[in-house]
């Protein structure tokens, strides 16, 4: 997918391969016609990629409004720019603030034996059993279960919107999406929630399996991937994997 300057200034697409041939072989553009690829920020000649090397025509013409309307897949191409590191942070932190208030209810539903489980989570952590000796299952069981839904709930919104519009309920407050990106397009479920979550997950949590340095290895890659949003790229680890990148909505 191609994007071109046409006579006007203006930038046109994104147009296949096919339809910038057809453009050429009628006069609309020419090799010297600057263009780029959807998803990098390179303009370049037509005549120096590969698809339209030694293409001869004539002279570009500009093109009007009618004849934009009337060449398929020819349209003024809308503005991309890449969301700001803090933006995108901001998007993540709210996130995961979300994934706290439906927390809140099973929080709410243990009461006076919420203390007794954070104390039964540290105890397994250090010594790898979960002692659930002294809890009232009548206010466990009820609260996991709660937690569960609720969790799981707010998991498929995200999912959901993440898959249709490329941003989660966070993102939606920050305007922020992601896109694909090799084309800018809606991600879909694969990239927009599979690839972006998945593997970066299961590192996290084979490296805190690790004795001693497991919690320190995570720590470590959790911060390296996010600090990534830093590079001018602006993509994470989980956007590599994904073929993705962070767009302003």
């Amino acid at each position: 997918m191609f994007i071109i300057i046409g006579g006007d200034g203006k930038e046109y697409g994104p147009a296949t391969a096919g339809q910038v041939r057809g453009w050429l072989a009628g006069g609309r553009a020419n090799a010297d016609t600057r263009a780029k690829r959807v998803g990098t920020e390179e303009w370049r000649r037509l005549g120096d990629f590969v698809e339209f090397g030694g293409v001869e025509v004539a002279a570009p013409v500009t093109p009007n409004s009618e004849e934009v309307d009337a060449i398929p897949g020819l349209r003024e191409a809308e503005p991309v720019t890449l969301a700001s590191p803090w933006s995108r942070l901001l998007a993540r932190c709210a996130d995961g603030f979300l994934e706290f208030l439906a927390a809140v209810p099973a929080l709410v539903v243990l009461g006076p034996d919420l203390m007794k489980v954070l104390q039964a989570i540290v105890a397994a952590s250090r010594e790898g059993e979960f002692n659930l000796e002294g809890l009232e299952t009548t206010r466990l069981v009820p609260a996991l279960a709660l937690f569960t839904a609720l969790q799981l709930a707010l998991l498929g919104i995200q999912i959901f919107l993440l898959t249709s519009r490329g941003q989660s309920l966070g993102k939606i407050l920050l305007g922020v999406r992601v896109v694909r990106a090799d084309n800018d397009e809606k991600p879909g479920f694969l990239r927009g929630w599979l690839l972006r979550e998945l593997p970066s997950g299961a590192i996290q949590g084979m490296l805190q399996l690790l004795p001693v340095v497991g919690f320190f290895l995570r720590f470590a890659f959790v911060t390296t991937n996010y600090l990534m949003i830093f590079r001018e790229d602006r993509r994470c680890l989980h956007d590599f994997i994904a073929g993705t990148r962070v767009v302003r909505a």
